[in-house]
């Protein structure tokens, strides 16, 4: 989700029209998990090195499957091991569109979501429960979609570009109040 609309790009590009000088950089396994990001044998060289602030987030469906929970904690922490130094904060991702498949379909032994609000509170409460600061994505989302705005890809699931804009200034506010 992240990398879509280049994400990372348009964070810098914010911070350079707020007359800030930011470096990203972005590790991502092959697929969305966090667990499967923290086995990346470079990465804790990449996180190593003295950052002020790394950003985190996970696939779309964690909050919702306990197996899936426990490997995103034990990597969270995993990375903040390596990191000492660093602010950790929290990306949670914005809720599907209504009727996407994971209000049918969220995956075995999940206790599927009934709709983008509910998504969005399981999706916050887990954020919250993991001690870290947390972006208020998923609640900057859904405000601007009440506004009227579509904010996903035809797939229901990602961000296009409007959408990616909203996530971006949502976490470059929490990132300007650890930063600066």
């Amino acid at each position: 989700m992240a990398l879509r609309n280049d994400l990372p790009r348009l964070i810098e590009h914010l911070a350079k029209e707020d007359g800030h000088s930011i470096e990203v950089k972005v590790a991502a396994a092959n697929g969305a998990r966090l667990v499967e990001t923290a086995q990346i044998p470079k990465l804790k060289e990449l996180v190593s090195k003295n950052w002020d602030l790394i950003v985190l987030q996970d696939f779309t469906k964690t909050p919702l499957q306990s197996v899936d929970r426990f490997g995103s904690k034990w990597a969270i922490n995993s990375i903040a091991d390596e990191a000492p130094d660093a602010a950790i904060l929290l990306y949670p991702p914005p809720p599907a569109r209504e009727n996407a498949l994971i209000y049918e379909n969220a995956g075995f032994l999940t206790d599927e979501p009934t709709n983008p609000g509910d998504l969005a509170q399981r999706t916050n409460e887990f954020y919250e429960s993991i001690g870290f600061m947390k972006a208020p994505v998923p609640d900057a989302w859904q405000y601007t979609i009440k506004s009227g705005a579509d904010l996903y890809e035809a797939d229901g699931h990602h961000p296009n570009k409007e959408g990616s804009d909203v996530i971006a200034r949502t976490l470059w506010n929490n990132i300007k109040e650890v930063l600066f």
